[in-house]
């Protein structure tokens, strides 16, 4: 990814696991056990240093909506929501419907998936949610 001003966020947010397959990166506190999401440097409850941490891709809908009117450079309607993920972090993230499919609910178990979006010259990553 080229480095400029706001692509840092996104590099924090998505990276590689230990087989090189695309991943969500929390943090993990060397001292308390304390897994964050997105990665930070320091653990917020007792300062200790946080090391990288792959999170397994696979959560559980707390709360879902339906976008109607969407900013620039998106196209409505879609869903977004917060998933609890198995390591108890909560992610803000979009949810993939597919055509026909029942609208998503709390509780529902979704997984993580990446898709690229952008335009010809700046393209990005970002994890998606869909139903299990």
């Amino acid at each position: 990814m080229v480095d400029r001003e706001g692509s840092r966020a996104l590099e924090q947010v998505v990276g590689q696991d230990e087989s090189g397959r695309l991943c969500l990166i929390g943090g993990r506190c060397d001292s308390c056990g304390e897994i964050r999401y997105p990665y930070r440097e320091l653990c917020p409850i007792d300062l200790g240093e946080m090391r990288r941490h792959a999170l397994s891709g696979h959560g559980v809908v707390y709360e879902a909506v339906l976008v109607a009117l969407a900013p620039s450079g998106f196209q409505a309607p879609y869903w977004v929501g917060y998933v609890d993920m198995a390591e108890g972090v909560r992610v803000f993230a979009p949810l993939a419907v597919a055509e026909g499919a029942p609208e998503p609910k709390h509780g529902d178990r979704v997984r993580v998936e990446f898709h690229s979006f952008g335009d010809g010259t700046d393209q990005f990553v970002r994890p998606v949610f869909h139903q299990r």
